[in-house]
């Protein structure tokens, strides 16, 4: 194998597969070159991840080598064409305008190297690039990073609805974070739904993020895999087999109070406020009148309080206890609507919250479930 290609390309490639290429692995790059075209993949037991590239392939072939030695000599390299020959038992890259910059490197037996793994998509659908990071942005951070096959806090749920809504629902024992987009011609795909860890979106999100408007997203004959597809760039991620608990009827809850709030007004009230709190970041709302009173305290006689007016009076007073850590995660995942809608029944039954402006097509709730003083007080 023998092959001439700009920095820029194997940089682009490695990006890609930065969640791949890591301190804490050993995994390994395949390359494979023939037709003037050139892949370079990487793979572990979650995550697969092709590129392709076209290139002057002087002599074709394919090895595997190691992924982090690899990429760090390419991207400590100056800009321009980098060469790439197989010799022997050796991989040698050479760079440089006199072509004065090399390193050899072992390559890796096939025998016991992981190439990526790749199934084919018996469903497919195309999607805006732009929609499908919007949901994942609004879902992603309420997923515990830790892989577990029994705490369903750990994957989120991608679904699609009879009504051709696209919708992706992430929750724990204390909130519940919803996003849904309208899907033309979605047809029967993603009906029963497929889990995803934290992970794995985050691995949608690189490819929605990688300059294309559109992308497609595909599903195994056996359900066991996702794939999600740009021109010369393909993901497969393996899905989690866990069962997604019912949570629709925690949406199906009437709200009796409704106000609109400026989100970043609420988020530098949370950020002063929050530095009094406790421990469990316990958060206090006080409605009066036409106000709302955001107030925190701690053990060591430290407490903060702030009032701003609202535009609308409502027909409720008291003190509604939220986590404060988990309102202010929320706002900041929707800063980029001006204002939000707070609505809640009573002290005790969950708030939702909800962007005014989201992009055509889009719809998001985020619930947080109140602290009750009973609980409270037992923490104290």
């Amino acid at each position: 194998m023998k092959i001439k290609i700009d920095k820029s390309h194997l940089m682009s490639a490695f990006q890609r597969m930065s969640g791949i290429i890591s301190e804490r692995n050993s995994q390994n790059l395949y390359f494979s070159a023939e037709n003037n075209r050139f892949e370079i993949s990487g793979s572990d037991l979650a995550i697969s991840s092709q590129s392709f590239f076209d290139t002057e392939v002087q002599a074709p072939g394919s090895c595997f080598s190691h992924a982090k030695l690899i990429f760090d000599f390419v991207k400590e390299l100056p800009e321009g064409a980098v060469k790439i020959e197989k010799l022997g038992s050796h991989l040698k890259i050479t760079a440089g305008k006199n072509e004065n910059i090399t390193i050899k490197t072992s390559v890796v037996d096939p025998v016991i190297a992981s190439k990526s793994f790749e199934v084919k998509a018996a469903e497919k659908i195309n999607i805006s690039a732009e929609l499908l990071s919007y949901l994942i942005d609004q879902v992603q951070n309420i997923i515990l990073p830790n892989v577990s096959t029994t705490n369903y806090g750990t994957v989120a749920f991608l679904q699609s609805l009879p009504t051709g809504i696209l919708r992706l629902v992430g929750c724990d024992s204390f909130r519940l974070s919803m996003s849904e987009i309208y899907l033309e011609n979605s047809a029967d795909f993603l009906r029963k739904g497929v889990c995803l860890t934290r992970r794995s979106l985050q691995e949608l999100q690189r490819i929605c993020r990688d300059g294309f408007e559109e992308l497609t997203l595909g599903i195994s004959s056996d359900g066991s895999t996702l794939i999600a597809e740009v021109p010369d760039y393909i993901v497969y991620i393996r899905l989690s087999n866990m069962k997604y608990p019912s949570y629709e009827m925690t949406l199906n809850n009437q709200q009796n109070h409704e106000i609109s709030l400026n989100s970043k007004e609420i988020i530098s009230v949370l950020r002063r406020i929050l530095l009094a709190s406790d421990k469990n970041s316990n958060l206090y709302l006080n409605f009066a009148d036409s106000s709302v009173s955001f107030r925190c305290h701690n053990m060591g006689n430290m407490e903060a309080k702030e009032t701003i007016n609202m535009d609308n009076a409502i027909d409720f007073s008291g003190d509604i206890t939220l986590n404060g850590k988990f309102f202010l995660e929320t706002l900041n995942t929707i800063q980029q609507s001006e204002n939000f809608v707070f609505k809640f029944k009573d002290q005790n039954q969950p708030i939702i919250i909800t962007p005014q402006i989201e992009p055509q097509g889009c719809r998001t709730i985020h619930l947080i479930v109140p602290i009750e003083e009973s609980k409270i007080q037992s923490l104290a």
